[in-house]
């Protein structure tokens, strides 16, 4: 008997450490790839100081368990447990493809692979100066919501808003622009999820110029099989998040989950993305799923069928046209653009994509996106009605089971991102605002307490229609 207990306690012991020492290996390559990446994009490519994204952009666990070498072009991170280096991860910047996390590639390989010939970021277009005379507007209470969105109660920097950037449009004026101390209108902010919504963007342009159709099938490799799950699904059903993907996504909760895998670990994200079960007829539920956003760019690729054409799609399609001198997406190790996250644009690059949905997707009167893209865009999906209301890779405030917020206007749509990244737009108002920031702990910011704020300095939406409808 003691023997059995002995050979019982060994045999969990061993599946126990087992577990351990899988866990940690799995979550040393993600929060190594994702440091790697950080560094790389913020100290290369924009030339902030080490120091700076040490203290402010990395969370206190992964300050603790990482230490990291900036070289030229590429970024060494260290994965360590306590004084032993677990695992080395890097970062490369190639230009156009911006910083890459290596997987199951080498730098010099990876140095080939990139846009052939000279690659030159727009300038920014003009930006108007703040009108702080518009007579309709209460500037009091917005500077009371500006005020609000800026200040801190403590020192303890995972406990902070850590607000960098406010911008509100209204009617054609930016009527407020804030910056934190330590942060500027041309230094571009990682959008985390609103990446999302730049890349169903590009996806509209793409529509536009012919290259895909929303209905149409994915056309990806091994979705055609007959009578499969896969095969009912269109891009339709992955813009608006209704593919049926068989997970729940985790980011922090659990660091092997698919989006942490996918993001920060495969080489191939939209292969991998492409690779994962579906359980659930095509329509029949929404779930927030990055894989979706992550196909997108995949499918863009494979839609272009020219790398060089595909690298420079969005410069030459979006962000030049829109004067987003400053934005960027970034490839994985396979050279396609992550699309569900790790884009970087300024808080006026933030604000010119709000106004392009805003405008109907016309700029400088020229058709960026097809008639009737935006009202696809921030039209519910039926599935997500029983859940919380979404359209193509926006949140929408229409009533829903898990309404957002009943207070403010049904029309309100947003690009919402992790810690605290947000463009939130109300046709009916002629609104957006911007926020930028990296807030670690989420109830340390109140999106909805800052655009009730501003809200509440504007006419109602009702006398704001008017007023529009009488400029026109």
């Amino acid at each position: 008997m003691i023997k059995k207990l002995f050979l019982g306690a060994a045999v969990i012991a061993t599946v126990a450490i087992a577990y351990v020492t899988h866990f940690i290996l799995g979550a040393s390559k993600i929060a190594a790839g994702y440091v790697a990446q950080t560094y790389c994009t913020n100290v290369i490519m924009l030339g902030r100081d080490k120091a700076d994204i040490t203290a402010n952009d990395l969370s206190d666990l992964q300050r603790k368990v990482t230490s990291s070498e900036i070289y030229s072009d590429y970024v060494a991170t260290q994965f360590n447990v306590g004084p032993i280096a677990l695992r080395t991860r890097y970062a490369l910047h190639r230009p156009g493809l911006g910083c890459s996390i290596v997987v199951d590639s080498d730098l010099d390989e990876l140095r080939q692979q990139g846009i052939k010939g000279e690659f030159v970021s727009p300038t920014p277009s003009n930006w108007p100066e703040v009108n702080k005379n518009l007579l309709d507007v209460d500037y009091k209470v917005l500077n009371q919501g500006l005020d609000a969105a800026f200040y801190e109660s403590t020192s303890q920097r995972n406990q902070q808003q850590f607000t960098r950037a406010v911008i509100v449009h209204y009617r054609g004026h930016i009527i407020a622009e804030r910056y934190a101390d330590d942060w500027a209108p041309n230094i571009p902010h990682r959008a985390m999820s609103v990446t999302k919504s730049f890349s169903s963007a590009v996806t509209g342009a793409l529509v536009q110029d012919g290259k895909l159709a929303i209905n149409s099938a994915t056309g990806l490799d091994g979705w055609s099989k007959p009578n499969s799950l896969k095969s009912n699904v269109t891009l339709a059903h992955i813009l608006n998040m209704t593919s049926g993907f068989a997970y729940q996504e985790e980011m922090e909760s659990d660091p092997l989950n698919v989006l942490n895998r996918m993001l920060y670990a495969e080489k191939n994200a939209g292969a991998y993305a492409a690779q994962q079960a579906l359980d659930k007829e095509a329509g029949s539920f929404w779930d927030y799923q990055t894989t979706n956003s992550v196909l997108l760019q995949y499918i863009a690729r494979k839609a272009l069928n020219d790398d060089q054409q595909y690298f420079r799609y969005a410069q030459e399609k979006l962000f030049n046209k829109l004067g987003m001198g400053k934005s960027f997406f970034q490839a994985d190790s396979s050279g396609t653009f992550l699309g569900g996250a790790s884009l970087y644009a300024t808080a006026r690059d933030f604000t010119r994509l709000g106004l392009l949905y805003l405008h109907d997707g016309v700029i400088n009167g020229e058709r960026i996106f097809p008639e009737g893209w935006v009202d696809f865009t921030r039209t519910p999906s039926k599935a997500s009605m029983q859940r919380n209301a979404y359209g193509a890779q926006f949140w929408l405030n229409a009533p829903s089971k898990n309404q957002w917020n009943a207070d403010l206007p049904e029309d309100m749509y947003a690009a919402k991102g992790h810690y605290g990244q947000y463009i939130v737009i109300i046709p009916s108002m002629d609104l957006v605002i911007v926020r930028q920031g990296m807030t670690y702990a989420p109830a340390k910011f109140d999106l909805d307490k800052l655009i009730k704020t501003v809200v509440d300095a504007l006419p109602t939406p009702q006398v704001a229609a008017k007023a529009l409808a009488a400029s026109d």
